[in-house]
């Protein structure tokens, strides 16, 4: 089984802060690493992004170079899959930088060690509610993109994207993600 880091990229114009990047963690069931198992994890987030495509602003570029490194015991190891991109439809200004929304990730064991957060931005500007919240049809839609996510790794059967642990080298296979009422912002360690 080997185990691998998935970066995201996210590039945009218009706004501060770019480019970010999300990570994502997958594991390969096969033990043969990238390949087919890489390019189906791809596949899967590539579907999550151009499901959220209208919530990111049309300077927004989402893409994935195509490169997976390993993580843990498989650290030094490089695999490759198809590259995609996805670019943003959402109309509107951007949202500010704090205006992140977040995905909360659980795994099925691990307590602490089986949580992670993917932060969402950057956002356009119409996603916020008057009260300073997420809308409500953007938080449907995120919440729709992230159960597709669980049911296509749970369909795939050669891989899963997971939260890794570090300190354990092991990845924890999503069970569940939400969509929380509130915006979040990532911080540094020494914030």
């Amino acid at each position: 089984m080997s185990t691998y880091r998935i970066p995201i990229d996210l590039d945009w114009s218009g706004a501060s802060g770019s480019p970010g990047v999300n990570v994502w963690h997958g594991r390969d069931a096969t033990g043969s690493g990238g390949g087919d198992s890489l390019d189906s994890l791809a596949d899967i987030l590539q579907t999550f992004y151009e499901a959220l495509a209208a919530l990111y602003p049309t300077t927004c570029t989402i893409r994935f170079a195509g490169i997976a490194s390993g993580v843990g015991p498989d650290q030094g190891d490089f695999y490759s899959a198809d590259s995609w991109s996805v670019a943003g439809t959402g109309t509107g200004g951007y949202a500010p930088p704090a205006a992140t929304m977040l995905v909360s990730w659980r795994a099925l064991t691990g307590g602490r060690s089986g949580r992670g957060r993917t932060f969402l931005s950057p956002m356009t500007a119409g996603l916020i509610e008057d009260n300073g919240t997420p809308d409500e049809t953007a938080r449907g839609v995120v919440q729709a993109a992230i159960d597709e996510l669980i049911e296509g790794v749970d369909t795939a059967g050669n891989g899963a994207l997971g939260i890794y642990s570090r300190v354990d080298e092991v990845i924890r296979d999503f069970v569940s993600g939400t969509c929380p009422n509130y915006f979040a912002s990532l911080r540094s360690r020494r914030d």
